[in-house]
């Protein structure tokens, strides 16, 4: 399990366990690295959908400069943009691939380069697309399910990804008074498929921001402080 963010559930009395049901790691694909380093060479304009997707990127320019139009989520991932490329960087935001779309098209971008993993979902390339923008995929990251079964009763769980749903359920099922919290429109599209149980979606984008919430949630008044 992973510690939980300092200062987070300290006062509370809450207990909070953090499962990892899937792990990322950079892709290593041939000719990856020089690929990457060769979008370095000019301005260009990219989209990031994933935290996963920046550190891969960080990792393979190993330190080298990158000039870009950066286009990505709120929350963990801009945070990282912000970090990792300068928060100048960012030429635009959005809460899900759906509003980052609607970002990117409403400007004057005709091209764009997507740095994305093997599981990426279809709606950022595909409204693009339809918008008449060229879309370049780079897959720089995998993402490997590790489903677990996990025997503890939870009053409530929350999922961050599409992928950590499906890796979840696989081998885990639930009782129906479980509140299930999911990061984003997606995550909770994903998290219906496989149950019928109350799901509330995170208010912005962030995994500290989505625990918070769950917390919250539970020290409401009504919900019994547990």
């Amino acid at each position: 399990m992973e510690p939980v963010p300092d200062g987070l559930v300290d006062q509370n009395h809450v207990i909070v366990d953090i499962i990892p049901f899937i792990k990322t790691v950079v892709s290593n694909g041939a000719g990856l690295k020089t690929t990457v380093l060769s979008c370095t060479d000019q301005r260009e304009s990219v989209a990031f959908t994933s935290a996963s997707a920046v550190q891969a990127v960080g990792d393979l320019l190993g330190g080298r400069k990158a000039d870009w139009k950066i286009f990505c989520l709120e929350g963990t991932t801009s945070s990282l943009v912000a970090s990792s490329f300068g928060s100048d960087a960012i030429a635009g935001l959005g809460r899900d691939a759906r509003t980052l779309a609607e970002e990117i098209v409403s400007g004057e971008t005709r091209e764009i380069i997507f740095f994305c993993g093997n599981r990426r979902r279809e709606e950022l390339p595909v409204l693009l697309s339809l918008a008449g923008i060229r879309v370049r995929e780079i897959k720089v990251y995998d993402t490997k399910l590790i489903p677990r079964e996990v025997g503890k009763k939870y009053d409530g769980i929350c999922f961050f990804s599409p992928s950590a749903v499906s890796s979840f359920f696989s081998a885990n099922s639930i009782a129906g008074e479980t509140v299930l919290f999911a990061i984003g429109p997606t995550t909770a599209d994903s998290i219906r498929r496989y149950c019928g149980n109350r799901i509330i979606t995170g208010e912005r984008p962030g995994k500290e921001i989505l625990l918070r919430q769950s917390i919250d949630y539970f020290l409401s008044p009504g919900k019994g402080n547990k």
